[in-house]
């Protein structure tokens, strides 16, 4: 009986574990994604990426990430 009740008590805390911590903490939710990429006649890329969440407590967080690579060198 007490080898049951063990097991038992294992499998709650193991359960909680991997189910009930992520539903207390939450977890982000995204609202709108962009993702630009222009070429220029030069050869030089451009990107633009953009990214809407909105966390558990319901605040709203833009990030947004620019970055250009330059020509190929022949």
């Amino acid at each position: 009986m007490n080898y049951i009740r063990t097991k038992l008590i294992g499998s709650l805390a193991l359960a909680f574990v991997l189910g009930g911590v992520p539903v207390l903490t939450g977890c982000d939710k995204t609202k709108e994604e962009k993702d630009v990429t222009v070429t220029h006649p030069d050869g030089s890329t451009e990107t633009d990426k953009a990214k809407t969440v909105q966390k558990p407590d319901g605040s709203i967080q833009t990030k947004t990430e620019k970055s250009t690579s330059a020509p190929a060198t022949p």
